[in-house]
């Protein structure tokens, strides 16, 4: 930062006016806020205070505003700033977006293997750029699901902890359930994989041995399509 001040002094004479350093603060806000997508949340921009020995000509033909070379699009984020005259001078400013929304966390401590329902699960607001990735913001994301490991009261609810909760294990004796337009032939099967509510598995039928796929049904069944 001294070495930049050297420079901005250098070339300042007494007779300039001086440039709005807050001028300077809100067109970094609206360059970044006009960039960055609306989301369901709260958002809010940071910026970080410039020097105020900062001595910089006032800019006749408006400030530009962009993005420094490097800069990721993340929550933290360099703006550069550029005057072309009178004088020609470009400042990096240090910015910060925060994104606040609403997103499940757990309302009780619970023990690995819990199956979620609806009143293990409430909604409070956090900082979406901070913690955990994966946050969920619907319980039907979560009800149904078990926990992978144990959950404090408080923890944010993420895809990372829950499993789908496997109806049918490998080895198991299944009804296949063979439709095929209004016909539907109910058949003794083994699964040969494990399944939750929802996944394709394999199946081998008892009597034929013919081994299927078929889809796992909420109630334990294994339709398979002709």
């Amino acid at each position: 930062m001294t070495a930049i001040l050297a420079l901005i002094l250098c070339g300042f004479s007494q007779a300039d006016q001086l440039q709005d350093l807050d001028g300077i603060r809100v067109a970094v806000e609206s360059f970044v806020a006009a960039q960055i997508p609306e989301g369901s949340g709260e958002r809010s921009i940071e910026v970080t205070s410039l020097d105020s020995r900062l001595r910089l000509t006032a800019c006749e033909e408006g400030l530009q505003t962009f993005f420094a070379p490097g800069s990721r699009l993340g929550s933290r984020r360099t703006v550069g700033v550029n005057c072309a005259a009178p004088r020609q001078w470009t400042i990096y400013v240090s910015v910060r977006v925060i994104y606040r929304g609403e997103v499940l966390v757990a309302a009780r401590s619970m023990s690995r293997g819990t199956e979620l329902e609806p009143r293990d699960l409430v909604f409070e607001v956090r900082d979406l750029e901070q913690g955990p990735s994966g946050y969920l913001t619907d319980p039907f994301q979560a009800v149904g699901k078990r926990l992978k490991r144990p959950l404090r009261l408080g923890s944010p609810v993420t895809d990372s902890v829950l499993e789908e909760i496997q109806l049918v294990e490998r080895g198991q004796r299944v009804w296949l359930v063979v439709e095929s337009g209004r016909l539907s032939v109910r058949l003794m099967g083994t699964a040969l994989e494990a399944g939750a509510p929802g996944d394709r598995i394999r199946v081998q039928n008892d009597e034929s041995e013919r081994i299927v796929q078929g889809v796992v049904g909420d109630d334990g069944l294994v339709r398979v399509a002709m």
